[in-house]
């Protein structure tokens, strides 16, 4: 359905929803996060924004609904990341564990913090 959407219609939404998140106007946000995520249904980068919006309402049940399918097969960090939150609050422990874990292979070897401060350390 997003190939017939135009492009500036989709930004138009996902501005409306960050501008939304923003200014903590959660029913505004949920309710052109739908929209966006209706136009745009395969997306993950609209699953996780829609998934957001629940989280940030307390709507813990949806929220992992939204981001499961991303969350889980480990290509999306947002959506695991909000699964894992929404998982924390539902006391689902191992199925938010599992989807930081699927995404591991993105975030690992990136941080080089702690090896810079270990240089920088040792020359005092």
């Amino acid at each position: 359905m997003a190939s017939s959407t135009m492009p500036s219609v989709l930004g138009y939404l996902r501005n409306h929803i960050n501008y939304a998140l923003d200014n903590n106007l959660l029913a505004e946000s949920l309710f052109f996060a739908e929209r966006l995520h209706y136009q745009d249904p395969d997306s993950a980068d609209s699953a996780f924004l829609l998934s957001l919006c629940h989280l940030r309402a307390h709507q813990f049940q949806s929220a992992l609904e939204c981001s499961r399918a991303h969350a889980l097969d480990g290509n999306h960090l947002g959506c695991a990341y909000i699964f894992a939150q929404a998982s924390l609050e539902q006391e689902g422990y191992v199925e938010g564990i599992e989807a930081l874990e699927n995404c591991e292979h993105q975030w690992k070897g990136t941080n080089h913090w702690s090896q810079s401060f270990l240089e920088s350390s040792s020359s005092y």
